[in-house]
């Protein structure tokens, strides 16, 4: 078969058109300082692109739910160490007046800061994080201890995932905490407010 100059120039032409297809993908991939813009060019690498991109979704939301439960957890370690601090106090208070020694002046002294142990620890047992009670459990939009000593939330477990497939409870009853169930009560423990 014989070669005409018509047929080379188009060959030519060609071969200068898909360099210059070739060099105009290679601005944008520059440019873009993407490899890959569309699933077309690399559909494995396109493919891969898109599950780091989910991972690192993931890999956020866990980083932010570490923050957040971190955070939480460190708001209601303060507050029960305050609350242990007060009771510890209280019970000195306690097994001091118990004494004859103290006349009723002191008694009543003793008196008046137990209630206000009591009422710190009624604001301590209604800690809030981030707008929530987080002694409140499910309930956790209105304080969960009244000043009577009346617990107001419930027993509501909130969980955060970690990392994939890993739940972590967040937070502490504080029923549990502040309140005695009735077989307590039958086995000589108190609801911790009323007993102040």
């Amino acid at each position: 078969m014989r070669v005409s100059e018509r047929m080379r120039f188009d060959q030519v032409q060609r071969r200068v058109q898909d360099a210059k297809t070739q060099n105009s993908t290679a601005m944008e991939r520059l440019s873009s300082q993407k490899d890959v813009r569309k699933l077309s060019d690399n559909p494995v690498a396109a493919t891969q692109i898109l599950r780091f991109r989910d991972s690192i979704g993931d890999t956020r939301v866990f980083q932010k739910n570490i923050e957040y439960s971190k955070g939480l957890l460190e708001r209601s370690e303060s507050a029960l160490q305050s609350v242990s601090d007060g009771l510890m106090r209280a019970k000195e208070l306690a097994i001091g007046m118990a004494s004859d020694t103290y006349d009723s002046k002191s008694r009543e002294a003793s008196g008046r800061e137990i209630r206000e142990i009591m009422d710190e620890i009624v604001q301590l047992a209604n800690t809030s994080f981030n707008g929530r009670f987080i002694f409140a459990g499910f309930r956790n939009q209105t304080p969960p201890l009244s000043l009577d000593g009346d617990y107001l939330g419930d027993d509501g477990a909130l969980f955060l995932q970690v990392s994939p497939g890993d739940f972590r409870q967040i937070n502490i009853s504080g029923r549990k905490l502040f309140e005695a169930t009735h077989d307590e009560r039958e086995n000589g423990h108190f609801n911790m407010i009323h007993a102040l």
